[in-house]
């Protein structure tokens, strides 16, 4: 029943699993009796009852959606099912039902190695089953043009079947030669009528790049000011050389690094929307990233490290556990608890023992996807965390492909999954000793995180909160790659949205309406209220209050928020030394706090001092003059 709201709604995997079914059902019943006209009255009858109860509890307004995807799924699929049954009925070979099952297995396998296999798309269509749209994790589905054109394919083949059953009639053989012919047409332009992704078109529809040593940037120069991308070169170079240290190996290609301006275009060239990637099966190492690049650049980086250890062709590990726990612990800091320490500030001391079993399941593409993704996610990154700070990295990097722990770590997964849990006891401990005033806060972080549904416990896996939606609309018209920047629209965007009222206070302050801001930051919690005030203050020019409010601020931050401490510094740093505020990266301040954090002052005086460069300039010079 745990994959339910995923079929038992008429929604696009209800329609996959429909089209599926009614492919071979059609074939099936038209090789047994030859009838067509009966065969297609019959099929379609028993579609409509299907799509009619699925429709009966629909939690969603998507209802349009739902019944395009009907047509373009099951009935289309049943249809080409039927039609292909036909014309093998038709024919004189023996073996009529061997042969459908042999031509659908190769129409069902060879498409998903030539659309995903050579090219740069998070998508395929496909005769049979209608589809995939977009990567599990985007909710909002990406109705691109190539699938329709895909459908419209599938129709050309059904109707080529039917001429060719009676190709003397001249009605027949006039309309056969029209349909091959634009078939021809059509597989010679896929790229271009958009059924398949190539590296032509996205370096075409991005437009520019910028080169360092290890990287080709391509990103679109009309939505990017030039400084913006020089600082994304910058700072993927120090990702890599980050991540460079902790593997000891380069990658030995230079990686290509797609920057979509928004989300809307990234669906329509890759078909993921919201989901950063990087198909480490292909030829080409590469990441594709949703424009702001600091929140999962490393993360989707140490997948492209990871193909060197990973298996033949494949380039990666069956084991999804493992490929997405290394780049969780490759991960830079993101102002959040570590994985282990979610773990252990989230798991009851009596639960501890089902995170043995919730791991064990998690390791599987199964257990992992079915799963809610922060919960996997950080299980995973925290266990292969553990394993590398214990054992050491190339152990890890032996177990990566197939997952032979007693082979690699002369130890069963069982035992090292005991030594896990200890540590995470341990961990549990510490904290509690270290920082018992900020638990409970930490505690709600965890508890707030890991409560977010999976697909499979949503009643409906598309439906997506319409404040939601408007946070994220808002967001973009503030963005600099936006094409008509309004913050106006974002603030209309924002009002009455409990989810954006942080974001509106700091719009707000921007516009310099402080009268308004104070209002919509006395909504706030007390921690975000007190940064908001300090921000007025400095917008206002009380730089001097401000300063004071963010020192007084700082120790009252918990010790997880790593980011928002990170940016208070920043603040503090910029205003004692009168520097521009942004012009100084926050990954830069995150890297100072934990340097503060360790206790490691050399090194947090010199990113300082790397700090008061970037704010004149002078070390984004330096490396272009370094690089050129």
């Amino acid at each position: 029943m745990k994959f339910l709201p995923l079929v038992g709604y008429l929604h696009v995997e209800a329609c996959i699993v429909l089209a599926f079914f009614a492919h071979f059902a059609g074939g099936f019943s038209v090789l047994k009796s030859g009838d067509l006209k009966a065969v297609i009255l019959q099929q379609f009858a028993g579609l409509s009852v299907a799509a009619f109860i699925l429709l009966l509890p629909f939690p969603c307004p998507d209802i349009p959606i739902s019944i395009l995807l009907f047509v373009t799924y099951p009935l289309i699929s049943s249809l080409f099912g039927i039609m292909l049954g036909k014309r093998i009925y038709e024919s004189k070979i023996k073996r009529k039902r061997s042969l459908f099952i042999l031509i659908s297995i190769l129409l069902l396998t060879l498409p998903v190695i030539f659309d995903l296999g050579f090219h740069p798309q998070m998508y395929h269509y496909n005769h049979i089953f209608g589809g995939v749209l977009n990567p599990i994790y985007d909710e909002e589905l990406a109705l691109r043009i190539g699938f329709f054109a895909f459908r419209i394919l599938t129709i050309l083949w059904i109707l080529l079947l039917f001429y060719s059953l009676n190709l003397s009639q001249k009605y027949h053989k006039i309309g056969f030669g029209i349909t091959a012919t634009l078939l021809l047409i059509a597989y010679l332009n896929l790229g271009n009528l958009g059924i398949v992704t190539t590296y032509q078109q996205i370096e075409k529809g991005l437009g520019t790049k910028i080169s360092t040593p290890h990287f080709d940037i391509w990103y679109d120069a009309s939505q990017t000011k030039p400084k913006v991308a020089k600082r994304w070169a910058y700072e993927h170079e120090k990702a890599y050389e980050s991540i460079k240290n902790k593997v000891r190996f380069s990658v030995d290609k230079k990686i290509q690094s797609y920057i979509y301006p928004s989300a809307a275009i990234k669906a329509e060239i890759t078909g993921a929307r919201w989901t950063n990637v990087s198909p480490v099966w292909l030829e080409v190492p590469q990441i594709h990233l949703l424009n702001e690049t600091q929140s999962s650049m490393q993360h989707e980086l140490a997948h492209v490290f990871s193909r060197k250890f990973g298996l033949p062709l494949l380039k990666a590990s069956w084991y999804i556990g493992l490929v997405e726990g290394f780049a969780v612990s490759l991960e830079q800091e993101k102002g959040l608890p570590k994985p282990n320490e979610q773990l252990a500030i989230f798991t009851a001391e009596k639960d501890f023992i089902k995170l043995k079993s919730n791991l064990k399941a998690g390791l599987s593409p199964q257990g992992f996807w079915s799963g809610r993704g922060a919960v996997s996610y950080t299980q995973t990154g925290a266990f292969v965390s553990f394993l590398i700070d214990k054992y050491g990295i190339e152990k890890i990097k032996k177990v990566y492909a197939k997952g032979d722990f007693e082979v690699v770590y002369q130890k069963t997964l069982d035992k090292l999954l005991e030594e896990w849990i200890l540590a995470l006891k341990s961990t549990k401990k510490r904290l509690k000793q270290e920082n018992p005033k900020w638990l409970t806060a930490a505690k709600q972080f965890t508890k707030t995180r890991f409560s977010a549904p999976s697909l499979f416990e949503q009643n409906c896996p598309h439906c997506i909160d319409i404040q939601q939606q408007k946070l994220e609309k808002a967001w973009q018209y503030i963005q600099p790659f936006h094409p008509n920047p309004d913050t106006t629209k974002a603030i209309q965007l924002l009002k009455d949205n409990p989810l954006g009222a942080t974001l509106l206070a700091q719009l707000y302050i921007h516009k310099k309406e402080f009268r308004k801001a104070k209002t919509t930051i006395a909504t706030l919690f007390a921690a975000q209220k007190d940064e908001a005030l300090a921000d007025v203050a400095y917008f206002e020019g009380r730089k001097t209050v401000a300063l004071q409010l963010y020192k007084r601020l700082l120790p009252q931050i918990p010790y997880f928020a790593r980011r928002t401490k990170a940016n208070i510094h920043r603040r503090i740093y910029t205003l004692s030394n009168n520097l521009p505020f942004e012009k100084i990266p926050q990954t830069t301040f995150l890297r100072y706090e934990k340097a503060l954090e360790s206790g490691n002052l050399a090194t947090s005086k010199q990113i300082a001092k790397e700090a008061f460069l970037l704010a004149q300039d002078d070390l984004l010079k330096r490396f272009w003059s370094e690089k050129r």
